[in-house]
């Protein structure tokens, strides 16, 4: 018994003295592998670094400035059914005008997407078969966005709908590719799945948790998952 308690206290004494990132990733090794997945993806973007959480609150009001794609349109439907599916706390629907909407899709070539729909994004742009760009007011809270699929460097249907369902599901608040599952809809190389991994629905439903808010740091989601 006198041994245990003293390991107790030697366990207690090593972790009062690690720096807040060290306790922090002693935490994060009891995660899930969904959960760690999770971190890793919410918690970064392709062109930046947010620290924080960042999420949709209101419902996703989609405008589609083609309607002549009909392949595209169906698979938007159907990405957007399995969405809400996952969500429950917000929804996505399409509108039929740009003013009563907050998310762009637009199908077309990049100088177009650049020029009349995402300005901003005009580095990065020219080097993506699909992309997307949100913003987020103070609190970390999506407010709109855009994304683009690409439609004269990509030739083939999969491909098309990969892009298409890789840039909306990212526009909700994952934001970083990975190369540790190949048949994520996150992974980083060049791939043309068009359905969603059982690890990439716990993404999402994850982030859209209802304690989970915009905001919250790498810590205090790893003390909520840890709590759960």
């Amino acid at each position: 018994m006198k041994n245990l308690i003293w390991s107790v206290i030697l366990i207690y004494l090593l972790l009062s003295c690690q720096s807040p990132s060290e306790t922090s990733h002693f935490s994060d090794t009891t995660l899930s592998p969904s959960q760690q997945y999770f971190l890793s993806i919410a918690f970064g973007a392709e062109y930046g670094e947010p620290e924080t959480l960042k999420k949709w609150q209101k419902d996703i009001k989609i405008y589609v400035t083609d309607t002549t794609q009909t392949l595209l349109l169906q698979e938007l439907d159907r990405i957007i059914a399995e969405l809400n599916n996952l969500i429950g706390e917000i929804q996505l629907y399409r509108v039929n005008s740009r003013s009563e909407s907050n998310f762009i899709v637009y199908f077309g070539d990049a100088a177009t997407y650049m020029r009349e729909y995402a300005p901003e994004a005009a580095e990065w742009v020219p080097d993506n078969f699909g992309f997307f760009w949100v913003n987020w007011d103070a609190e970390g809270v999506i407010t709109n966005g855009t994304m683009y699929v690409d439609l004269q460097r990509t030739q083939a249907s999969n491909c098309r709908r990969h892009l298409l369902r890789e840039e909306l599901t990212q526009a909700l608040g994952l934001m970083q590719d990975s190369k540790q599952y190949p048949n994520s809809i996150f992974q980083q190389n060049w791939t043309c799945t068009t359905a969603y991994m059982d690890i990439d629905r716990d993404l999402i439903q994850q982030l859209y948790h209802p304690r989970l808010r915009p905001g919250m740091n790498k810590k205090e989601v790893i003390h909520f998952f840890n709590k759960r």
